[in-house]
């Protein structure tokens, strides 16, 4: 196997991986957790090297309990995918509230998945393509 085939063969693996861990996670939560209103209340942005300004909303909700929390959501964006009092529906399992997800954000996980299967294609194509 040429090494440009490899190396794309591999990359679209671990791709399909992480989109696979990301969607079992989001399953997971959607199934087993709890569903609440929240609401957008601060974006902060953090800059990432060489990759641009990434923004997290901070998602206000309430707990089954009646406990107010606020936490950053771990999935950024470039742009900010949210604005300040956003309400948004949120998934959380009792025991970590912290690990939450928001209903509808799967753009980045339907962009691992495709980007897995070019990747495992292109390693395809670049194997069974004569070289010249």
């Amino acid at each position: 196997m040429e090494y440009k085939s490899l190396i794309c063969f591999i990359a679209g693996v671990a791709f399909l991986l992480f989109y696979v861990i990301r969607y079992s996670k989001r399953r997971k939560i959607q199934h087993y957790g709890t569903a609440t209103k929240g609401r957008v209340v601060e974006i902060v942005s953090e800059s990432r090297a060489g990759r641009g300004i990434f923004y997290y909303p901070i998602i206000r909700f309430t707990l089954a309990d009646g406990e107010h929390v606020r936490y950053k959501y771990s999935d950024g964006s470039m742009p900010a995918a949210y604005r300040k009092g956003d309400e948004v529906t949120v998934y959380y399992q009792s025991d970590r509230p912290e690990d939450f997800i928001v209903e509808g954000q799967q753009r980045t996980d339907i962009l691992f998945l495709l980007l897995g299967l070019v990747l495992i294609g292109g390693g395809i194509y670049f194997q069974y393509t004569p070289a010249g």
